[in-house]
Parts: C-alpha cells; sequence; structure tokens
C-alpha cells in the first residue's frame, strides 16, 4: 500500500510539472503570435500610411496583450536617443518576460 502511495505521488508530481510546463510555454507561443502579429502591423502602417514608428507604436500599446503593451510603449517614448536604442532596451525587457 506504500509503495502504491508513493508511486501516484511520483506520477501526480510529474503530471503536475509536465502540466505546468504545458503551460508556460503555451503562454509563450500566445505572446510571440501576438508580436508577430504587431510586427505585422507595423509593417502595414508605414508601407500604406507612413506612421512614424514612435507614433506607431504607441497606437500599438493600446491593442497589444499585457507583456507587449509595455514593449511598444517603451518603443514609443520621446528621448534623446534614436529609436534603435529604445528598441533594444524594450527588447530586453521582453526577453526577460519570456
Amino acid at each position: 500500500m506504500l509503495k502504491l502511495a508513493g508511486s501516484l505521488m511520483v506520477v501526480g508530481g510529474l503530471g503536475w510539472i509536465g502540466w505546468s510546463l504545458a503551460l508556460e510555454l503555451r503562454r509563450k507561443t500566445v505572446l510571440l503570435r501576438a508580436l508577430i502579429g504587431s510586427l505585422e502591423r507595423m509593417e502595414r502602417e508605414v508601407a500604406v500610411r507612413l506612421t512614424p514608428l514612435p507614433t506607431l507604436c504607441l497606437l500599438l500599446s493600446q491593442e497589444a496583450p499585457s507583456p507587449l503593451d509595455r514593449f511598444c510603449a517603451l518603443c514609443g517614448e520621446k528621448r534623446e536617443e534614436p529609436f534603435e536604442a529604445g528598441w533594444e532596451a524594450a527588447a530586453q525587457l521582453l526577453r526577460q518576460s519570456l
């Protein structure tokens, strides 16, 4: 009986670990799909309307899901440094949230 309880605990623990890893992968997949969608929208906006990138990033930050909205808002902030530096800083924050 003790062996059965121990084996059930091992199987249950491994099942829980597998379930939590699958949940984490699903969250990352949703975030990456949202990022791809935002980048595709950026491409269309720049090609058709010639929207400036900081303005476009602020627009996207209003529609994006949670970690991605901070990424877009940080990219769209007005600052003295070039847009590329803001993009790199925002990308670092997004990588940490993954």
